[in-house]
């Protein structure tokens, strides 16, 4: 990829927001598809990449993504299928309490309730 931004995102780029979000949603429909391919590692591996561009770059020139909440609950949901509950709690304490109503975010934490009440 040619993007001055791609390797460093605060690159000064006169397309800088456009580049950023043009990634930002090439990871996320990639983060998507390994999901519905059951690829775990390659999500994992797409996600961290991913995980950049939700957190470290606070550019407020960059839109917010439509698709941000479903790759954040489809990530809960992977921890949860990894028996890794300790990670998704602390995933989870991450992701603004506002947002624990959207429903992407709400399936994953019911589900987790679910299973600890089934224990």
């Amino acid at each position: 990829i040619l993007f001055p931004t791609y390797l460093n995102p605060q690159a000064q780029s006169p397309t800088a927001q456009q580049e950023i979000a043009l990634v930002r949603e090439v990871l996320e429909q990639a983060v998507i598809f390994c999901a519905r391919t059951k690829s775990l590692d390659d999500f994992d591996g797409y996600f961290s990449q991913l995980k950049v561009y939700y957190k470290d770059i606070q550019n407020g020139n960059v839109p917010t993504s439509n698709s941000k909440m479903l790759v954040q609950g489809l990530n809960l949901v992977r921890l949860l299928v990894g028996k890794r509950t300790a990670e998704f709690h602390s995933v989870l304490e991450q992701i603004p309490r506002s947002d624990h109503t959207n429903m992407y975010i709400k399936f994953p934490v019911q589900l987790e309730r679910f299973l600890m009440e089934g224990s």
